[in-house]
């Protein structure tokens, strides 16, 4: 069975039966911060780190989306050498930048992945062009409080995305 450059899992992981391993196991692995049942998942299904979902989904975008920066700095470690997985875009157009859902997460996508900051999806806009006009309709949501967690992330996305412009 080929590693794909995965590490040996751990014992917990090696412990997890082999019928609760389904196909959207690595997703929801990295979307959760599970390093080693996304290790084990994937050895398991034999698949690349690199892979992406009928969608286009990739483990990457999971990880970025939920902010699992364990999970991420992992997989960017893995895929470090192929601008292609960094910079892979799901059906949309979106990148993991795209999907960041905090700042730390874009900073590591841009800083460690070297992420393409000016991707554009496929209604035209870069991450940066998304993440403000997602935080704009926050603050237009007459329901949204303007000091929510929601809003703050956004805000400390854009303010980050925004600093790599100048």
């Amino acid at each position: 069975m080929a590693s794909f450059g995965l590490q040996r899992p751990s014992a917990a992981a090696a412990a997890v039966p082999e019928q609760l391993i389904e196909a959207g196991t690595p997703w929801i692995a990295a979307a959760d911060g599970k390093l080693s049942l996304l290790q084990t998942s994937l050895q398991r299904l034999q698949l690349p780190v690199t892979a992406a979902d009928e969608t286009g989904y990739t483990l990457l975008q999971a990880a970025a989306s939920y902010g699992q920066l364990p999970v991420l700095q992992w997989i960017l470690s893995q895929i470090h050498a192929d601008p292609n997985g960094i910079n892979a875009v799901d059906h949309e157009g979106d990148s993991a930048l795209h999907y960041a859902g905090t700042a730390e997460a874009a900073r590591m996508l841009v800083e460690v992945g070297r992420i393409n900051v000016g991707l554009v999806n496929r209604q035209g806009k870069t991450a940066l062009q998304q993440k403000q006009e997602e935080l704009q309709q926050l603050l237009d949501d007459e329901d949204e409080d303007s000091d929510s967690e929601d809003v703050e992330s956004l805000k400390k996305q854009v303010e980050f995305l925004t600093q790599l412009q100048q």
